[in-house]
């Protein structure tokens, strides 16, 4: 029996303003979790505040991490302050909070065939 494709309902709630998008990064590896691979695959949302939600479509079972950001200045890189502290809306998939960015085996979550939904607080940076 073959693995089939889902869907996948990422839920960013804590976004306090509508400025930019809220830029999602789903990763499938330690690679593309450390930013030395590119992600599995991404996604963007107008910004609002309150919640919102993207859907990844035919995500293949397996282990994935979510990193999410609020790009308000349209670069699509985070925003950072000084010691590289995020300067806007950011977070992790299973809400870590940590100093600094979760490991991949930290923030990973389990895809199986039938859809799947998460829920990431963003947190607010400087």
């Amino acid at each position: 029996m073959s693995a089939h494709a889902s869907n996948l309902i990422v839920t960013v709630d804590g976004v306090r303003s509508t400025n930019g998008t809220i830029h999602i990064d789903l990763n499938n590896s330690e690679a593309s979790w450390k930013n030395k691979a590119p992600p599995f695959a991404t996604g963007t949302v107008k910004a609002a505040p309150g919640a919102v939600t993207y859907t990844f479509n035919n995500v293949t079972p397996g282990l994935y991490s979510i990193d999410v950001f609020q790009d308000t200045d349209g670069s699509g890189k985070m925003q950072t302050g000084m010691f590289g502290k995020p300067r806007g809306g950011y977070g992790f998939s299973n809400n870590l909070t940590l100093m600094g960015k979760p490991s991949f085996d930290q923030a990973n979550f389990q895809v199986t065939d039938q859809d799947t939904s998460v829920l990431i607080h963003l947190k607010n940076g400087a």
